[in-house]
């Protein structure tokens, strides 16, 4: 007999906010990096825990990265202002949907990096990268 399940990382979570993201800004993907035009948005997701199952429902905290790459070859003043105001606007962005739907609930920006050195991109050259820390709650019902 075949397993039946809900795909929560995949649809829920992650095509969920693309999919928002995809409404504002451009070349938003899933996935490892890839260069996509002047600026790309890269969802990541890192992992989620257990905060409550009944034989019923199962609730759990999903905790998301964002990443905001700009293509800089000589940042200027005015570039990392302009880097720094489009992040902003992201974040805002975000926080209209702290709710959505049956996807999540109580989504929130902890963290901001708007010059992030990135280890494992370090061969980047050109390219400032931003980076947004997200949690938030889906509740899936059995």
């Amino acid at each position: 007999m075949a397993v039946t399940y809900d795909k929560v990382a995949t649809v829920s979570i992650e095509e969920g906010l693309r999919k928002h993201l995809d409404d504002e800004f451009q070349n938003v993907y899933i996935g490892h990096y890839r260069e996509s035009g002047n600026e790309s948005v890269r969802i990541i997701l890192d992992g989620s825990s257990l905060i409550q199952k009944t034989n019923l429902f199962e609730e759990r905290e999903f905790t998301v990265r964002i990443r905001y790459y700009f293509k800089t070859p000589n940042t200027t003043r005015n570039e990392d202002k302009g880097i720094k105001d489009k992040m902003d606007k992201m974040r805002k962005h975000i926080l209209d949907k702290q709710v959505n739907g049956t996807l999540w609930t109580d989504l929130s920006v902890d963290e901001i990096i708007y010059n992030a050195g990135i280890d494992d991109e370090d061969e980047l050259t050109g390219v400032t990268i931003g980076e947004f820390g997200l949690t938030f709650i889906n509740y899936n019902q059995f």
